[in-house]
């Protein structure tokens, strides 16, 4: 009797782990792509639906840029980035606004070699990230995702104390809000 709970329990626990949304996915993958190239390939093929979220596509750009690591030709190296790059400014051109777009970029950007000539937008990305931070937090859909978010930019040395100071107060008080709508008086 004992495993037939366990096995209901582990389908049951598989059901969820599927039925992620494809940001989700994204964002998972996007972690584990620069030390993977297979997830680096499932992300890469994850956002050319025609129909995906374009922070889906914007990750896949990523992916390609992060498969240049992966590779040891150099011109498939170079081939993989200038693709990736390419893909990511023409999404970030059609949806200026979307803040895990910019974030991306951010990452990118900050940690490319000099030679590859793509920092031209930090400060601009980092000054988008400051103004818009608080309403990232507050979408439905990030609000857990915010916190690694938040991670990433602590990690980069790209922000004054005070800023990220700002970002962990959002987070704190978001996560405040949250507790608070939940708890029943």
């Amino acid at each position: 009797m004992r495993w037939i709970l366990s096995l209901i329990f582990l389908l049951g626990l598989s059901g969820n782990l599927t039925a992620q949304t494809p940001l989700q996915q994204a964002r998972n993958l996007f972690e584990t792509a620069p030390d993977k190239e297979a997830d680096a390939e499932k992300l890469l093929a994850l956002g050319e639906e025609a129909n995906a979220d374009p922070r889906v596509q914007g990750y896949s750009a990523s992916a390609s840029m992060i498969l240049a690591d992966h590779y040891w030709n150099p011109i498939s190296k170079l081939n993989s980035f200038l693709e990736g790059k390419e893909r990511l400014e023409a999404i970030i051109a059609s949806n200026p606004e979307l803040f895990e777009l910019r974030f991306l970029r951010l990452l990118i950007q900050s940690q490319v070699p000099d030679i590859m000539d793509y920092k031209m937008n930090i400060e601009e990305d980092k000054k988008f990230l400051v103004e818009h931070f608080s309403t990232f937090v507050q979408e439905p859909e990030n609000k857990k995702f915010a916190s690694k978010v938040y991670g990433y930019l602590k990690g980069l040395n790209l922000f004054e104390p005070g800023t990220l100071a700002t970002f962990q107060a959002i987070l704190e008080s978001n996560s405040l809000a949250q507790w608070r709508s939940r708890k029943k008086w």
